[in-house]
């Protein structure tokens, strides 16, 4: 009994999990119309490598309670395909085709219960009906869009180029660029933009024992959106991870950027912040499972609540 102990102890620690940012997003849709630099490690994989994610958010925010002009009141999943490959010992191609839907759901009671019980700010949710699905927008007295029903279809599709300018063991630095086409239709709407968005950034990451921190920054521009008027906007990202058990790396991230928007509108306007909280582990030599939750820190342009799970493969 000992040495198979010693012998699956031995097989864990041999076979760590990459402790890379979790592969999430801001699931408000607003923002998630535009593309947002993904989380990927500054060096290329050693081939290929591959993640189906899903992520559930309940979100809720109104412009003005009374007038009811701007509501994002909905219930959203995607699932997303990610599929990256090395092209070099410095470079690396990685694109997401993402499907989103947006419902009514169920989670509404739950939530309400639970600022209640810890005293949290709701919102205004209680006064809004139950389970609704209301995704409008409107600018100056005009109407962007108004959808009432459910839908569900492909989202805007994105490709990420990767230069690892300087590699290392300890400390990397790389340049990111990135793309997002208009796949979901020439329209803003809760999947896409409707336009084609354009992306720089850089990566640099520091391994010191059993921690690792990574820092992302970017700039998107969006262009082609014809409904609103948008403007370049900043994308942050710091991540911690700590390595104590090798097969369960602990991850934590403070995300955020500044709205594409330029509308005088709160919910469109506001920067968004989040904090994600998240754990991985291996279930194979070249499979990891990573499981996460996501807590809102800015009100009005992040989900009140969303959940993330993720499955990736790569050779280590």
């Amino acid at each position: 009994m000992r040495r198979a102990l010693f012998a699956l102890l031995i097989t864990a620690v041999a076979s760590p999990v990459i402790a890379a940012p979790l592969l999430t997003r801001n699931l408000y849709p607003p923002l998630l119309a535009f593309y947002s630099p993904p989380p990927l490690p500054a060096a290329p994989p050693a081939g290929w490598r591959t993640a189906i994610t899903l992520d559930y958010a309940s979100i809720f925010q109104v412009e003005d309670p009374q007038a009811r002009e701007t509501v994002v009141d909905v219930e959203l999943a995607r699932i997303a395909l990610h599929l990256g490959r090395r092209l070099g010992p410095r470079w690396a191609v990685d694109g997401s085709l993402p499907l989103i839907e947006t419902s009514g759901g169920v989670l509404d009671d739950f939530i309400n219960d639970w600022h209640r019980t810890f005293h949290l700010p709701d919102g205004g949710r209680p006064t809004a009906p139950s389970n609704r699905h209301r995704y409008r927008l409107r600018v100056a007295g005009r109407t962007l869009l108004d959808e009432e029903a459910a839908s569900y279809g492909l989202g805007d599709a994105a490709a990420t180029l990767t230069w690892l300018a300087l590699p290392g063991d300890a400390r990397r630095f790389a340049l990111r660029f990135g793309v997002k086409a208009p796949t979901a239709g020439g329209r803003l709407g809760p999947r896409g933009s409707g336009g084609w968005d354009l992306s720089a950034g850089a990566v640099a990451e520091a391994e010191r024992g059993v921690w690792e921190t990574a820092l992302h920054l970017g700039v998107v521009v969006p262009t082609g959106v014809s409904a609103v008027h948008t403007r370049p906007f900043a994308t942050g990202l710091i991540h911690v991870a700590w390595r104590y058990l090798p097969t369960l790396p602990l991850s934590v991230a403070l995300a955020g950027q500044t709205s594409p928007y330029h509308t005088g509108v709160a919910v469109l306007d506001r920067p968004a912040v989040e904090l994600r909280i998240g754990a991985a582990h291996p279930l194979s030599d070249t499979t990891d499972l990573e499981l996460a939750f996501v807590e809102d820190m800015t009100h009005k342009t992040t989900p009140d609540f969303s959940v993330h799970l993720a499955v990736r493969w790569g050779t280590r």
